[in-house]
């Protein structure tokens, strides 16, 4: 672990700090702090007089995102996720605290979906190439070959005892859809406890916008056009609000044999093997300080 904790302040020491505007260096401002992690980049706005006031906490913060990274990525052998994959389909595996609480709320989730948000759907996300290969369109019988493998009924999850085990020896989990908002949560945690009441946290359209930035009653986001993805749908504004945005307009294959190249986008439905249709992205915004009962 001292490893990966090293190789995390080696990456996080090179991270971007930009001010929004010029200001007199007493007077509160947005300062934002960059890193790369999960595959794209995350941001962290503090309001403060100066930047040197709030690096520390924002190294801090942007640090737990690479922790969570190398819990929960799957594409690399050395996470926590790749061990649980390697070792469940064969024994009893002891999970880690964080990963423990992570599958407890997925497991709430999946449920509540009726089973389209499913964390064992890694081998379809595989099949497809959207995991470590190159995206395309699978056979049926591909599809139906490898949703044997798929469904909650194949984990034996104790959350009390902090354990998880596959009862088919094919099945793998993906923490892809959950991830990034846990460590955005954790971001936020790590503000709260700081003290901090205003600042936005962003990695990849999951965000938490705590108070306004200077100047402002609330954080003003646009909300991209997912068949422009230059342009915007709309804007929304939050304050002390947590909101999520995801799509199939950046990672998708498009299907040359059809008439009209059909596009299949990255989000699968595990009840089936296939892309999500009827949707071209979804937004859903909630009280970052209520249960996900109040989300819309």
């Amino acid at each position: 672990m001292k490893n990966f904790t090293r190789l995390f302040v080696l990456l996080l020491a090179g991270f971007c700090v930009c001010a929004a505007g010029m200001a007199s260096a007493a007077e509160p401002r947005a300062i934002t702090f960059q890193t790369r992690t999960m595959g794209t980049t995350a941001s962290l706005t503090l309001v403060a007089p100066d930047s040197a006031a709030v690096a520390d906490l924002a190294y801090q913060a942007l640090l737990s995102l690479h922790h969570t990274d190398s819990l929960m990525t799957n594409w690399t052998e050395i996470s926590e996720t790749a061990r649980i994959n390697r070792l469940a389909g064969s024994e009893t595996v002891l999970l880690e605290p964080e990963v423990n609480r992570v599958l407890t709320v997925a497991g709430e989730v999946g449920r509540a979906s009726e089973g389209a948000f499913d964390i064992t759907v890694e081998p379809l996300v595989r099949l497809w190439g959207f995991l470590g290969g190159e995206p395309s369109v699978p056979s049926a019988e591909a599809v139906t070959a490898a949703r044997v493998s798929v469904g909650w009924p194949h984990l034996e999850h104790d959350a009390t005892a902090g354990t998880l085990r596959f009862l088919h020896p094919a099945t793998r989990i993906d923490l892809g859809g959950v991830a990034k908002g846990y460590g955005v949560d954790r971001v936020g945690e790590i503000l709260h406890d700081a003290g901090v009441t205003n600042a936005l946290i962003n990695l990849s359209g999951n965000m938490i916008a705590l108070g306004a930035p200077p100047e402002k009653e609330a954080w003003t986001l646009g909300i991209m056009d997912p068949e422009k993805r230059h342009d915007y749908l709309g804007s929304i504004t939050l304050r002390n609000q947590a909101v999520a945005t995801s799509g199939n307009y950046f990672q998708f294959v498009m299907h040359e044999d059809t008439p009209e190249s059909q596009r299949y986008g990255h989000i699968l439905d595990p009840r089936t093997g296939w892309p999500a249709n009827g949707m071209a992205s979804a937004t859903v915004w909630c009280w970052s300080n209520r249960p996900p009962a109040t989300c819309k």
